[in-house]
């Protein structure tokens, strides 16, 4: 199993992050199953039988830190294949870190700035991870 923690620390109040981050999921079509939402504070899902993948359970929270938000995201992956999928272990972990990293670093911006990053091609710099 793959555990990953990514978290950033966003110059917006747990109000005005929370609004964008519910637009967002609130507007996504995918397979994953809303397992809890804590309005305000949290949410959480699961998804099955993507490829190479057997499961994701995944969590997003928002903490208040003076005056900031700290955006804190939590994955739990099991992948399909036994032995084989364990020795992709380490490659996936590695390319799910830096997916969730340019996640978050998009997600902060948008926050921060009011709107997407529009660039194409340029990676924005990660999220500043919080203490």
């Amino acid at each position: 199993m793959l555990k990953i923690i990514e978290s950033a620390s966003i110059e917006a109040s747990t109000d005005v992050t929370w609004k964008v981050l519910s637009d967002i999921e609130n507007n996504i079509t995918t397979a994953e199953h809303w397992a809890t939402w804590n309005d305000g504070t949290s949410f959480g899902g699961e998804s099955f039988s993507t490829p190479l993948i057997k499961s994701v359970n995944n969590t997003w929270s928002l903490l208040s830190q003076n005056g900031k938000t700290v955006l804190k995201t939590e994955s739990r992956i099991i992948l399909r294949g036994g032995v084989f999928g364990k020795l992709l272990e380490p490659f996936m972990r590695s390319m799910v870190n830096r997916m969730a990293a340019e996640a978050l670093a998009g997600f902060k911006f948008l926050v921060e700035n009011g709107h997407s990053f529009e660039r194409k091609n340029i990676f924005l710099s990660q999220a500043s991870a919080a203490s």
